[in-house]
């Protein structure tokens, strides 16, 4: 994808799709407390990306994670798509 930064609404861009290579900025995670009717207490996981050979960040939604598994070292593990 490519965008003229100029021409582009934010709201454009709330969840779209994209492809990127480059890497999750674990360390830079952020957490939005959310209590679920049906999951209990959680947060709203956005972690930064860091596109490969770039200094440009994408901040991608990861969706809600139950509060037990907060700590992100184990979801290092997970597959990215």
């Amino acid at each position: 994808m490519s965008f003229s930064e100029d021409h582009v609404s934010s709201r454009d861009l709330e969840y779209y799709p994209v492809r990127a290579r480059g890497r999750f900025l674990y360390d830079k995670e952020i957490y939005f407390y959310a209590p679920d009717q049906n999951f209990g207490a959680g947060y709203h996981l956005y972690t930064p990306f860091q596109i490969k050979n770039s200094k440009k960040i994408l901040v991608v939604n990861r969706g809600f994670i139950p509060e037990q598994i907060k700590d992100p070292r184990p979801r290092h593990r997970w597959p990215t798509t």
